[in-house]
């Protein structure tokens, strides 16, 4: 995730168009579907931390919405299409580090 936030930067300062996002192995087409259907990918439903859950969740989720955060800058200030694709790529693999976290896997 931290390559990713490095091409994201560096493609803007550039710029030039964002490389895809990839992984552990998995492209935005299965990061996406993870992230819309966990029940199918990863046997649970969508989450929401809680209090019972460990404090490596929080701190995703943290992390996640920060990201969406930067997402709904960018298109409130007319970046271009493929930089506002990259952040929202970006916090769904976080959400499905969460995800991937919360199954156990």
């Amino acid at each position: 995730l931290a390559a990713y936030c490095r091409e994201i930067m560096s493609a803007e300062y550039n710029a030039r168009p964002v490389a895809p996002l990839t992984l552990v192995g998995m492209d935005e087409a299965q990061l996406h579907a993870i992230s819309h259907w966990p029940d199918r990918h990863l046997g649970i439903e969508h989450i929401v931390p809680g209090v019972e859950d460990h404090e490596i969740l929080h701190w995703l989720n943290v992390v996640r919405t920060q990201a969406r955060e930067v997402e709904v800058v960018a298109l409130e200030s007319s970046v271009p299409a493929d930089l506002a694709h990259a952040l929202n790529r970006l916090s769904s693999a976080i959400y499905v580090v969460e995800l991937m976290f919360k199954a156990g896997k």
